[in-house]
């Protein structure tokens, strides 16, 4: 019974490090939004976890632009949030964010 309750906790690890990750771009998001950083923001997201802050930016001003690839789900929520939402398949959205991530080094 313990040797499951070990592989259980190894399974639900990478979940963990999605919410830390889903957690920096919530404070990126608010904190750029809060001290005027910028007046839009882009979110390349489709999940549900990220509608309030998306609302909040907003609230604050900032346009909200969502990007989401065509294989995944979006959530209604965030849809109905956005000023503008682009639909895009993934490996077109992954051609044109490594294409800028190469230029950049």
């Amino acid at each position: 019974m313990q040797a499951r309750t070990e592989r259980t906790r190894l399974e639900l690890y990478p979940v963990r490090q999605q919410k830390g990750v889903d957690t920096l771009i919530i404070s990126d998001m608010l904190m750029g939004a809060v001290n005027q950083e910028f007046d839009t923001v882009v979110l390349v997201s489709g999940d549900s976890d990220l509608a309030d802050p998306f609302r909040t930016v907003k609230s604050l001003g900032c346009q909200t632009v969502l990007v989401v690839p065509t294989e995944t789900g979006l959530a209604p929520e965030l849809k109905r949030i956005a000023d503008e939402t682009i639909r895009i398949p993934y490996n077109e959205l992954r051609r044109i964010l490594y294409r800028r991530q190469k230029r950049k080094r």
